[in-house]
């Protein structure tokens, strides 16, 4: 809050996506490079999701925009903060099955895309059915005890 004029004012927070690709045959993952980046280094797409926007439908648009890779089944993996870039940033993962091995890099987004073998622990953990959020424990706080069960007679 401001201390001269009283506004709330709340932090930032950008959604972004980065997805592990699976080739149709399932045995492979599609990596992309910057032409920024050191040599040899790759890395799972990502990029932002627009307003308005599914964790799916960003995945898709991104999958599509820099490899020119349609997907046939995208899943949400699991998120993480991730403090990078001007503003702080929530990663979102998610897996995606293509349908085809076409690829078609888009040159202003990626130098390069390619299928890597994938390491038979990534792929197996990538079949998994994600497992769901553990509901937190109750907290108790001191106005309001745990209710304490009726005596029985």
């Amino acid at each position: 809050m401001c201390s001269s004029c009283g506004t709330e004012a709340f932090p930032r927070l950008d959604s972004v996506v980065i997805v592990a690709i699976i080739s149709p045959d399932g045995e492979r993952c599609l990596l992309g490079r910057q032409a920024s980046w050191a040599s040899g280094r790759y890395s799972c797409l990502a990029g932002f999701v627009d307003p308005g926007e599914s964790v799916e439908e960003a995945v898709a648009r991104e999958a599509r925009e820099e490899a020119g890779v349609s997907l046939s089944e995208v899943f949400y993996h699991s998120s993480q903060p991730w403090p990078a870039g001007p503003s702080p940033q929530l990663m979102l993962g998610a897996i995606a099955i293509a349908s085809t091995d076409d690829i078609c890099p888009n040159l202003n987004e990626l130098d390069d895309a390619r299928w890597v073998v994938a390491l038979p622990a990534f792929l197996a953990s990538c079949r998994q059915t994600p497992t769901p959020p553990q509901q937190p424990a109750p907290t108790t706080r001191p106005n309001n005890p745990p209710q304490q069960p009726a005596p029985t007679t």
